[in-house]
């Protein structure tokens, strides 16, 4: 075996394990021993070491904007950068340039990845029968589910909850059906019906509406009699998906009681209030200073001791505090207009606190996606640029207690049950949502990206089997997702950037 051989050979294997465990394992705990498998992609470097070298327009344009990006909105919103911030656009960078290399040795291995795993994942699943257990008709946790979540069983052996399945499970299903193969019809069918199983047992929110959603993009947009058979299938699948979500209140209702245009109405009302004082003083949670006599301060002490005494579960702390509060809210010297609550404020929270009260139990995926969507509305609003890449738990951390106490403060209406206080550190860094998480640390910009996606969606230099792949990934990602670098996220983006651009951006 001559050397050129074995090095086709080792780069054949090093790559199907790689993508592999880059966009499927990702959540894969048990077995990395604290090591993050999706940094196995860079041991591919060795063979395409020699196009860093080369000129790639695209991958210098983004590094270039995304670290001018960082440095501006440092300056302006004095926000920190991190060396994971960097580490992260260098990253990007990295895999631009492997998208551009290999992105036709992805999608020529990517059938053969996804029946792998199909095959993989429900031998495991079968023969770990013992942790799934059928859950009770009114339990509010896994609504959109036959049975308990992953996370609530104690026996996470690849994916720590189901909605991190369902992150890529619509992608892996979709893509799965627009690459049956003809010659292999009843192989086929069986592994669509382990696709069935696996979509049934690990059914989640995050799942069946990635592939509702998906499966109607495509067939209102890229139907085509020639894949006849293929949306035969896809509609198989978006109905085992879609009576179920529709069927169970406790499902579709998650989607229902998400009131965004009363989220936009409420963060307006802080629109100019919280930044005006920027000039004035420093505000921070934490911060004990203020050029106001210390009063101020003192105010924002006392909420940071609600913090506390609501991570530590002190129901009498979290009472005294909270009156005291109250208290503070009527006197002159103590009065914050940006945190005390106000009349119109007063009415968009009782309403949304009288909606909430039709439901039988609280939701805290509802609340955890409301506090993003407060947060990341309040950027919108008050830093337009955003915080910057990897920035999202400072906007987080500043908002999110506005948000949770301006509920809890202006809890007049006895039947309804205010946000637990999981959502001040639930999602801290990826925001449920990798929409959500885009515009908080890039502003505006976001809109960008989020046409390039648009652009992808009808161009025909990428296949309809490559769409099938794309199109539900980041659907499902931006509704629910956990940050860029998990479920595939960003290499899926880097890839389509890799087909879209392939003639315009040559390496030179």
């Amino acid at each position: 075996m001559n050397y050129h051989l074995i090095k086709k050979k080792t780069f054949e294997i090093s790559f199907g394990i790689t993508i592999f465990f880059f966009i499927f394992f990702w959540d894969f705990k048990n077995l990395s021993y604290g090591i993050d498998v999706r940094l196995l992609l860079l041991v591919l470097l060795p063979f395409f070491y020699k196009d860093f070298f080369k000129i790639n327009k695209l991958a210098l344009g983004v590094i270039i904007f995304m670290i001018a990006h960082l440095i501006i909105t440092s300056i302006i919103y004095l926000n920190p950068i991190t060396q994971k911030s960097i580490a992260q656009i260098f990253f990007i960078y990295y895999l631009i340039i492997f998208s551009f290399r290999f992105k036709n040795d992805v999608f020529r291995i990517m059938p053969n990845l996804v029946r792998i795993f199909i095959i993989l994942f429900t031998a495991l699943s079968l023969f770990n029968l013992a942790p799934f257990v059928i859950k009770e008709s009114t339990s509010a946790s896994s609504a959109c589910s036959l049975f308990l979540d992953m996370s609530l069983t104690g026996n996470n052996f690849i994916f720590t909850e189901n909605s991190h399945f369902g992150m890529i499970g619509a992608a892996l299903s979709i893509f799965f059906i627009f690459s049956i193969k003809n010659n292999k019809i009843i192989s086929e069918i069986i592994l669509f019906i382990c696709l069935l199983f696996l979509n049934i047992v690990y059914s989640s929110t995050t799942l069946k509406v990635g592939i509702i959603a998906s499966s109607i993009v495509m067939i209102i947009f890229l139907f085509n009699k020639k894949y006849i058979k293929n949306f035969i299938f896809l509609s198989l699948i978006l109905f085992v998906n879609a009576v179920p979500f529709f069927l169970s209140e406790q499902c579709h209702s998650r989607i229902t009681r998400f009131d965004a245009v009363k989220i936009i109405k409420l963060s307006s009302i802080q629109k100019d209030k919280i930044e005006k004082t920027k000039k004035e003083r420093q505000i921070k949670i934490n911060n004990n200073i203020d050029s106001n006599g210390g009063k101020t301060s003192k105010f924002y002490q006392i909420r940071e001791d609600l913090v506390q005494s609501i991570i530590k579960g002190d129901d009498n702390e979290f009472e005294r505090i909270k009156n005291l509060i109250l208290i503070n809210c009527e006197v002159k010297d103590l009065r914050d207009k940006d945190f005390c609550n106000e009349e119109i404020k007063n009415e968009i929270i009782k309403n949304m606190m009288i909606e909430e009260s039709n439901y039988e139990t609280t939701n805290i995926t509802v609340d955890v996606y409301e506090n993003a969507f407060y947060t990341m509305t309040n950027v919108l609003m008050n830093k337009p640029l955003g915080y910057g890449i990897d920035n999202y738990k400072f906007a987080f951390d500043y908002y999110s207690p506005i948000n949770y106490f301006e509920l809890n403060l202006s809890n007049d209406n006895k039947k309804f049950r205010p946000p637990p206080w999981e959502v001040l550190t639930l999602n801290r860094s990826d925001g449920r949502s990798n929409f959500i998480k885009l515009f908080t640390e890039f502003g505006y910009f976001a809109i960008f990206l989020l046409l390039f996606f648009v652009a992808c969606t009808f161009t025909k230099k990428i296949s309809i089997s490559e769409k099938s792949f794309f199109i539900p990934l980041l659907i499902t990602q931006l509704i629910s997702g956990a940050g860029y670098f998990n479920g595939g996220f960003i290499i899926t983006i880097c890839l389509m950037s890799g087909l879209f651009f392939k003639e315009q951006n040559n390496t030179k």
